[in-house]
């Protein structure tokens, strides 16, 4: 949704819409409910805020949060955020492999399927595998990894 910013004109207007539209269902202003006027007067200072401080570019949801405008008068306003959701972190990727790791104590797995499960690249996944204790290379198969615990590992040998 892409929202213009709001001259005083519109703001006006739409100010006297929504005080039309409450005196016309509850009768008269004195008789229109507290959380109803708090979400016209909400509104329209959301309308301010975004025809004084924003400048038409970027996001009009950070202005109006920075505002401590209402959150769903800012979803009536200008809709949902479309924010882009973060991209994964590397050690959210390492995170998956240990995970697998403890999920799957001495099954086997190749590294491509290692790599493929965290989305690392091969040579990051390689060298990995060989710095820490959670997969130990089968022998005498090449490309081949044994899910361990290395908190065991280190017991067992100790």
């Amino acid at each position: 949704m892409k929202i213009k910013k709001p001259s005083e004109a519109q703001i006006d207007r739409r100010n006297r819409e929504l005080w039309d539209e409450a005196i016309s269902e509850h009768g008269t202003a004195y008789r229109v409910p507290r959380d109803i006027v708090r979400d016209i007067g909400e509104e329209i200072r959301a309308m301010h805020v975004l025809a004084i401080a924003w400048d038409g570019s970027g996001s009009p949801h950070s202005v109006l949060r920075t505002y401590g405008v209402l959150p769903h008068i800012v979803e009536r306003l200008v809709g949902e955020d479309e924010r882009q959701p973060k991209p994964e972190r590397r050690k959210d990727k390492y995170a998956k492999l240990i995970d697998l790791s403890r999920a799957n104590l001495y099954k086997e797995f190749t590294t491509d399927e290692l790599v493929e499960h965290s989305g690392l690249g091969r040579a990051t996944v390689t060298s990995w595998i060989k710095s820490t204790g959670y997969f130990r290379q089968v022998p005498d198969k090449r490309g081949h990894w044994e899910a361990r615990n290395p908190a065991e590992d280190r017991r067992a040998e100790g």
